[in-house]
């Protein structure tokens, strides 16, 4: 039996995603710089083809977020259950 690997399946199923969407542009590395403050590891993930979208590792408020980007509140926010959900708009990498 590999408990290990069961443990690992689990977590990813159970983790969470912040997803923050800029409908009209896109995010930039000062933006990615500001929001490394979320925490001491925090994990921000971006992808080429969307570049209007940052994921970033765990539950994050959007007021926490928008007062860490003071002044752009231009963009939605979604808090997605599980690493290999079909909602993700491009997959999460691993460690």
């Amino acid at each position: 039996m590999d408990l290990l690997g069961m443990e690992v399946r689990e977590r990813r199923r159970k983790a969470k995603v912040t997803i923050l969407r800029r409908p009209n542009g896109s995010w930039s590395q000062a933006d990615v710089s500001i929001l490394m403050c979320l925490g001491p590891m925090i994990f921000i993930h971006g992808h080429p083809r969307h570049p209007n979208i940052l994921m970033i590792r765990e539950a994050h408020e959007k007021s926490a977020i928008a007062a860490l980007l003071v002044g752009k509140d231009d963009f939605e926010h979604e808090i997605i259950t599980g690493y290999d959900s079909p909602s993700l708009p491009f997959p999460v990498p691993t460690l």
